[in-house]
């Protein structure tokens, strides 16, 4: 018998990814069009605008365990890599898999990724336990 999790995968969700670096790029594009160009001012809002998107961005789930999420979470970072891979502009893949693998992106990478576990902690009923409830 297969273990089945207590939320079906919601492929709509998965554009919740794209709004999480829309409001990022948003946010980033707007501070240079202001003629801020301080990076650790560029960074913090990236990182604060990828938190805040994510946070809210796992809360409209209305998961309940960490299992819920986990999918979620991954499947938006690994679409915040792929825009980030799409908007660098490097020439071999090389000049792109550095820039990711960067340590000021795998930070913004781990926010994207958890944030939204982190909403579980606020949500009444939410629950950070490794599994499910049994069923009885």
């Amino acid at each position: 018998m297969r273990y089945t999790i207590g939320m079906r995968f919601r492929i709509h969700a998965l554009f919740y990814g794209v709004v999480i670096y829309a409001v990022s790029y948003l946010a980033t594009s707007i501070l240079l069009g202001f003629g801020v160009y301080d990076e650790l001012i560029i960074l913090g809002t990236i990182y604060v605008s990828f938190a805040v998107a994510s946070y809210f961005a796992g809360r409209s789930l209305g998961a309940k365990t960490l299992f819920d999420i986990i999918p979620y979470a991954a499947s938006w970072t690994i679409i915040v890599m792929l825009f980030d891979a799409l908007t660098i502009p490097g020439i071999t893949f090389f000049d792109i898999l550095g820039i990711l693998l960067d340590p000021q992106s795998l930070i913004a990478y781990f926010i994207v990724f958890s944030a939204p576990l982190l909403s579980l902690l606020f949500r009444s009923g939410g629950s950070i336990a490794p599994l499910p409830p049994a069923r009885v």
